[in-house]
């Protein structure tokens, strides 16, 4: 999977915003509060926040600190990324009235609506679990220096992990990944 853009109409403090990234490795580096930790958290909520999360879970909490301060009832992400050679755009939206809430996943050759259809083809595009996302694949600054340091000392490990047949390793080369 390559991150095309990432648009944010509402999300947390960002009214309306539109980040597009590069094919290869993207940092983004910035000042406090220039929206680095937004960016990295709708990216995640894209990726992995239902619409309608069990109350009180950790999903349930963090979804609710995106809401913006003006007291808006919804919440907007539209991420568009490329898989197997196909764009896709997915969109959701979250809001504290479930009527609401939308979720889809659009393709040039489909359109899947409803969370129960987007999510499994969602988890079918991602190729890897949530954990290996958010703690390898879109670190965030406060986790990157033990992230490396764990990938250093497993190194044998991840390269091995990379030989295992049937893996389906999408848009990353594991030889490099593992350089």
């Amino acid at each position: 999977m390559i991150l095309e853009s990432i648009t944010l109409h509402p999300f947390a403090g960002i009214s309306q915003e539109t980040v597009r990234f590069g094919k290869k490795l993207n940092v983004f580096i910035g000042e406090n509060e220039s929206g680095k930790s937004t960016l990295y958290n709708a990216i995640k909520a894209a990726l992995f926040l239902p619409l309608s999360p069990r109350a009180k879970t950790k999903d349930a909490l963090e979804l609710e600190d995106y809401f913006p301060a003006s007291g808006s009832n919804v919440i907007r992400l539209t991420l568009v990324f490329e898989s197997g050679g196909e764009t896709y755009t997915l969109h959701k939206c979250w809001s504290r009235d479930a009527a609401l809430q939308q979720i889809s996943l659009k393709s040039a050759n489909r359109l899947l609506e409803g969370p129960t259809e987007v999510e499994k083809e969602l988890a079918l595009l991602l190729h890897f679990n949530r954990a290996t996302w958010e703690h390898v694949l879109l670190i965030p600054q406060s986790s990157i220096r033990e992230t490396v340091k764990q990938l250093e000392d497993k190194k044998t490990e991840v390269f091995n992990a990379t030989q295992l047949p049937g893996l389906v390793t999408g848009d990353i080369d594991p030889k490099t990944f593992v350089k």
